[in-house]
């Protein structure tokens, strides 16, 4: 079994509202058409969904999180993007590259990613909430899937995300 080294990326990052479906709650800082596609808020991970957007917000939320290169990598050296959620779903880039999709209820999100590391790295990962977190279908299936129903209270826009180096 490979031991691995990880480095969390808490943060920060930046969440970029570019579209949503209805008004949003007023406490959200959304509620005005001028804050579309705009970077509206700095988030750290995790983060809830009671903490920012919202319950009620509809729509897809862009999380960027800029990082280097970690030191002293050999070549041939094994290097994960692990997330251990994303509610409701969220797509993965790195660089501007697809790398992946999750959906709630599914495992972690693992992706090998060493050869695709450059200098200076940007992580974006694209929320659809497009039906929200309280009655997405996603929601549906991470019920069905673990077999007990968390409260919404305790949903999260975006859970730890960190790399995994094999040492």
């Amino acid at each position: 079994m490979a031991d691995f080294h990880s480095i969390r990326l808490h943060g920060p990052w930046q969440a970029t509202v570019f579209e949503w479906s209805q008004s949003a709650p007023a406490n959200s800082g959304l509620n005005s058409e001028s804050t579309k596609g705009e970077s509206i808020k700095r988030l750290k991970v995790p983060c809830d969904w009671a903490d920012w957007p919202g319950f009620d917000f509809r729509g897809f939320i862009r999380l960027v999180r800029k990082f280097n290169l970690p030191t002293n990598l050999e070549p041939d050296q094994a290097v994960w993007l692990v997330a251990e959620s994303v509610f409701p779903s969220g797509t993965f880039e790195l660089n501007g590259q697809p790398i992946g999709n999750w959906q709630s209820g599914d495992p972690l999100f693992r992706k090998l990613i060493g050869g695709l590391l450059l200098p200076h790295n940007e992580l974006s990962i694209v929320v659809d909430a497009s039906q929200g977190p309280g009655d997405s279908p996603c929601r549906d299936n991470a019920l069905s899937a673990h077999n007990q129903v968390p409260p919404i209270a305790d949903l999260k826009l975006l859970d730890g995300v960190r790399l995994e180096i094999e040492t």
